[in-house]
């Protein structure tokens, strides 16, 4: 319920000091003494990938690995991992012929990073991806946790399948070492995750979940015809009970998903628990949207891969972009080799983005000598000490022809809520935080600026060319806070945000706006290529206890 959390958004803006008219905002055409500061990412290389890649070695699949990683590195993927699906078939060729394949094509492609992984048919739940550490017997821990915990395989060993098996399953993996990482796909398409056990789930495997698809794959299925992601179960048996009345759940928003795209949803309250939730971005590619190959799987069973035919189809029902053809997830990694690659995911220092809408974003916090990146916690000595959140973005470059479309990132949202562990773990049930929303909303695109003087809108960055930097500076803090950053190309989901006096002092105002800032519904309708989004992850703030300020 709303009244849960007796915190507003003019409680919110009080607490810090005002934000929207007392921060310090980089003004256009003016040197901000903040974007000097030393950045996190000096040291290190962005990589772009994706983890949720199906082969011929899946029944649903078509191509090898490597013929995927080679269209895929044509649009900058540099790290894959390859997550067949889970079944008594896989199980039987993960350790040979799969294994052989993804050696293959490390060999083929040295200067990628391909790491072995499974989706995993989670025992009355989901699909999630785990990704095996780089250990010489990878596939057979794959191997070996499918034999004991896909769905699937239990299914025809007549075992059952339940919660408790998947939270069994979690704490074997917690257990190893070293620790794989699992994300959990498409998280709320048929309503099997719910906020309670989501919560357990975590709770069971700290060091091994570390997040969800934010961006699910099937984002082409617009193109033929589909709903976008796949998205279309609609409430089915196993779907958590408070799901059978909300249809916008099995919808994705913006190509994200609804606990993701929701702003004050589940993804939020996650954050708002301190729960170190991170989101990527994926293609979940089976076969190109584009492709009318007819396949052949009579002999799946045997031959453990798909056969394609030489007959092409009238119309292609499928609904996949290559790998990185529009989805990334951007990581920041010390090198591209393996355990640098999990070492990023597993510390949430990346952000997710569709259709190329920026091609770079570095986010961090300052106070004092201490500097965090996004994934990261920034712990303060004083409540009254200064933070600088610092941004930058860095636009698509203008193409050389002029017969290209280029994405125009239209405009960012700022959003932050208060960290309450102590409220979730009263109601594990909780699915909307009414203390996080929108608490700045900035002009990016320099066709919505035009004209305009810092006086009608001061909020609108500093521009370099292609990047854009935002800083802004706050302090006096009540309690601890998280942050994130989303942006979009639609100027229609533009919102200026009101004066904190026009907002009544309720939860459930704020729960209504939070709503109208939620991006509309996805439909067949409309393409996604006119509908881009890219999210940041978090970063916290930690404020010491009161009985430490002076």
């Amino acid at each position: 319920m709303a009244t849960q959390i007796k915190l507003s958004r003019r409680k919110f803006l009080t607490i810090l000091s005002g934000m929207v008219g007392a921060l310090y905002v980089s003004k256009r055409g003016e040197t901000s003494p903040q974007i000097g500061l030393a950045s996190p990412y000096e040291k290190g290389l962005w990589l772009a990938g994706d983890h949720h890649v199906q082969t011929h070695f899946s029944v649903n699949g078509q191509l090898p690995f490597g013929d995927i990683i080679e269209q895929a590195q044509k649009f900058g993927l540099q790290w894959c991992v390859m997550t067949d699906h889970g079944g008594i078939t896989h199980q039987k060729f993960v350790t040979s012929a799969a294994y052989t394949e993804l050696q293959e094509a490390r060999r083929r492609f040295p200067k990628l990073t391909l790491l072995q992984g499974l989706t995993w048919n989670m025992p009355s739940g989901e699909h999630a991806t785990v990704i095996m550490p780089p250990v010489p017997d990878e596939a057979a821990r794959v191997a070996e946790f499918e034999t004991l915990f896909d769905g699937i395989v239990r299914e025809v060993q007549q075992k059952e399948n339940t919660d408790a098996v998947a939270f069994e399953a979690l704490q074997y993996l917690q257990q190893m070492t070293p620790k794989p990482l699992v994300f959990l796909n498409q998280p709320s398409r048929r309503g099997l995750n719910s906020p309670r056990k989501l919560r357990q789930m975590y709770k069971v495997a700290p060091d091994v979940l570390r997040g969800m698809e934010g961006s699910p794959g099937h984002q082409a299925a617009p193109l033929n015809g589909h709903e976008r992601c796949g998205y279309n179960a609609g409430f089915r048996a196993g779907s958590y009970e408070k799901y059978e009345t909300m249809k916008e759940v099995f919808r994705t928003a913006g190509g994200y998903d609804w606990m993701t795209a929701k702003v004050g949803g589940v993804w939020d309250t996650l954050l708002a628990q301190g729960v170190p939730a991170y989101i990527t971005a994926n293609s979940n590619f089976h076969r190109h949207w584009e492709d009318k190959t007819k396949l052949e799987t009579a002999d799946f069973g045997m031959k453990g891969v798909v056969t394609p035919t030489n007959t092409k189809l009238d119309k292609s029902d499928n609904e996949d972009f290559f790998p990185c053809e529009y989805s990334k997830t951007y990581l920041f990694a010390t090198a591209n080799e393996p355990n640098a690659i999990m070492d990023a995911l597993r510390k949430g220092n990346m952000f997710t983005v569709s259709g190329g809408l920026i091609e770079g974003l570095e986010m961090f916090a300052v106070s004092g000598g201490k500097i965090v990146p996004m994934g990261g916690t920034i712990e303060l000595n004083k409540r009254t000490d200064e933070v600088t959140i610092v941004i930058r973005i860095r636009l698509p470059k203008k193409p050389k022809k002029s017969d290209i479309k280029i994405p125009i990132l239209h405009h960012i949202d700022l959003i932050m809520g208060n960290v309450e562990p102590r409220v979730f773990e009263r109601n594990v049930d909780l699915m909307e935080v009414p203390s996080t929303g929108v608490v700045g909303t900035y002009l990016v695109a320099e066709e919505a600026v035009k004209g305009k003087t810092p006086t009608d809108d001061p909020l609108q960055g500093r521009r370099r060319g292609n990047i854009v930097d935002f800083a802004f500076s706050f302090k006096d803090f009540e309690r601890s806070q998280y942050l994130r950053l989303r942006g979009t190309n639609r100027a229609d989901m533009y919102k200026p945000l009101k004066n904190s006096s026009d907002i009544a002092a309720t939860a459930e105002n704020q729960l209504n706006d939070n709503l109208q800032r939620t991006p509309p519904i996805d439909t067949p309708a409309l393409s996604p290529w006119n509908d881009l989004w890219f999210y940041s992850n978090p970063i916290w703030i930690k404020v010491p206890p009161k009985t430490v300020d002076k």
